[in-house]
């Protein structure tokens, strides 16, 4: 059985309310204000982070403030509120450094389906059903937006003027993007005072820490703006000690802490972070991130103190289900290690012949639009990369990327850092000289 949710059909209804109901009732239009988290999937997610709205009259706010760019794309949820005093369409802008904008989709409620699961109770290898459990399926639903190139709001190209909303001016200038530029746009309709919810997939690939800005531009003269930024993980702005409540990383199992030092930083970065080497099992951090459907990321690690045998520090990958990525240090033996990912039904080797004290750089390219897949390729620091090794199949379904999480399964010192959406130890190839002599 499907029911379909129509709350979110209230924004679209805003001005209907009549004279006679505003004793008893608030206006369409102010419940659509008040309005600031939506159901996706499941999961209510607030739509509140804003910046410094002096002089605009159409606000913009998002999911977050920093978007963790794992994988090169990232998913980014923000409203867009027409506060002036008239009807209007309202062109979106998104103005980006480095990078561009994948698609854009207009958020439209949601569906809720009771579905029926089977419950296996056996303790043998003969299954036997249980009972049958109904459980509440939650998909939202989503309106795809046209965009397009956004060359008339080319930096320097835009004045707002005529301005007849709230703000009461005639004229003002853009506020400053720096040194971004308009790239995507798509146009909606807007009644006075309505809220709509938007999510875009925006891939920066710079592997820095980047501004980017949302913009609105009404065909009244009214404008907004917002400033959220992208970044890579490179612990170096954490405090030193655990993990635990910084950057949204959050403790999931077992007992062991992490560290976090400069004691254990790689390649450029100032810190890294580690498990210490005590015999506590299964001990897990989790972040969330907006990974999107397919992408590639890359993360340096070195293993520090002779292992035990068999599998050790997990990095895993998912959308809120294990097992998606999944790939673990393995002790071969004394002198020797590898890397397997668990995938196509069991573990499988990705890289092997790795040493101890060796700093690697690890990429691993994913996929779950097409298929539900991924591959890796290493090199150790200051080197190259080699070829990718084939593709693995996940154990478990995924869909969008949105759990990070670096695993203990024995008590072994490795060091994790510089997680980020492109190489964190580039190198650069050296330059040819020819010389000719002239006798």
């Amino acid at each position: 059985m499907k029911k379909l949710i129509i709350a979110i059909l209230l924004f679209s209804l805003a001005g209907c309310t009549t004279n006679t109901q505003l004793g008893a009732e608030k206006k369409i239009e102010e419940l659509s204000r008040e309005i600031t988290s939506i159901n996706i999937d499941g999961v209510m997610t607030s739509i509140e982070f804003t910046d410094d709205n002096t002089n605009e009259d159409i606000i913009i706010k998002s999911d977050q403030k920093e978007y963790f760019n794992l994988g090169g794309t990232f998913t980014s949820y923000f409203s867009v509120e027409n506060k002036t005093g008239v009807a209007q369409d309202i062109d979106t802008v998104f103005a980006l450094n480095t990078g561009d904008v994948l698609e854009v989709f207009e958020y439209n409620g949601y569906i809720e389906e009771d579905i029926i699961v089977e419950k296996e109770v056996s303790a043998t290898s003969t299954k036997e059903l249980g009972a049958n459990e109904t459980k509440t399926k939650t998909t939202s639903k989503w309106k795809s937006k046209s965009l397009k190139k956004a060359d008339k709001y080319k930096k320097d190209k835009v004045k707002i003027t005529n301005n007849k909303g709230l703000l009461g001016a005639t004229e003002y200038t853009r506020k400053d993007i720096k040194e971004t530029d308009a790239t995507k746009i798509f146009t909606d309709t807007f009644t006075v005072g309505e809220k709509k919810f938007y999510k875009a997939s925006i891939k920066i690939t710079s592997g820095d820490r980047e501004e980017f800005f949302i913009e609105a531009f009404g065909e009244d003269g009214s404008y907004g703006i917002l400033d959220p930024w992208s970044y890579d993980q490179d612990f170096d702005d954490l405090d030193d000690g655990t993990l635990v409540g910084q950057d949204s990383w959050s403790k999931t199992g077992g007992t062991d802490s992490t560290d976090i030092d400069s004691t254990y930083a790689l390649l450029s970065s100032t810190k890294g972070v580690i498990f210490p080497v005590t015999v506590s099992l299964n001990s897990s951090y989790q972040r969330t991130v907006a990974g999107g459907t397919d992408g590639t990321f890359y993360f340096a690690t070195k293993c520090t103190t002779v292992a035990p045998a068999g599998h050790q520090h997990v990095v895993s990958l998912d959308s809120g289900s294990t097992y998606g990525v999944f790939i673990s240090w393995v002790r071969v033996d004394a002198d020797t290690y590898k890397i397997q990912a668990y995938a196509d039904g069991g573990y499988v080797d990705l890289f092997t012949g790795l040493s101890q004290d060796t700093t690697y750089v690890i990429a691993i390219e994913y996929e779950t639009d097409t298929a539900d897949q991924y591959r890796g390729k290493i090199k150790s620091a200051g080197g190259t990369f080699g070829s990718f090794s084939t593709w693995r199949t996940f154990i478990k379904g995924q869909s969008s990327m949105t759990r990070l999480k670096i695993i203990k399964d024995w008590g072994w010192g490795v060091i994790m850092d510089e997680f980020s959406a492109t190489d964190p130890n580039p190198v650069t190839p050296p330059t040819s000289r020819r010389i000719i002599s002239i006798e």
